[in-house]
């Protein structure tokens, strides 16, 4: 007897991925229109002279809604500018047409990360 119970299993999970995937590029899930109304700019990464790397940055909300905390999802790449590690930085009370400046220490074990570029912002407890 030969179980098919392999190939379902593994459609399932595949449906599960990609419905995963998909919430996390609407930022927020759900497709929620506050979400949409989060930038960041000022963006930058910098090599401090004893060391230390940070990233920072100012997250604006255009909405008319006040958010409790976005999350700012960031990629890390090496100085080939292969992505090879990420992090995020949490940004909390963010009043509506408003904005909050973030400046974070990266978060990596690798000493190669020479760049990074904000990869997505979401919404967290709204």
């Amino acid at each position: 007897m030969v179980s098919t119970r392999g190939p379902v299993v593994l459609r399932r999970f595949l449906a599960v991925s990609l419905a995963t995937a998909v919430c996390l590029t609407v930022v927020g899930c759900g497709g929620d229109e506050t979400a949409a109304q989060l930038r960041v700019e000022d963006f930058e990464f910098k090599l401090l002279p004893g060391g230390a790397r940070i990233v920072s940055g100012t997250v604006h909300n255009d909405g008319d809604q006040p958010i409790r905390a976005a999350q700012v999802q960031i990629s890390l790449f090496d100085r080939d500018n292969r992505r090879v590690d990420a992090m995020f930085a949490v940004v909390r009370d963010l009043p509506a047409k408003g904005s909050f400046s973030f400046r974070e220490p990266v978060q990596s074990e690798l000493d190669d990360i020479s760049g990074a570029r904000v990869r997505s912002v979401l919404l967290l407890d709204n």
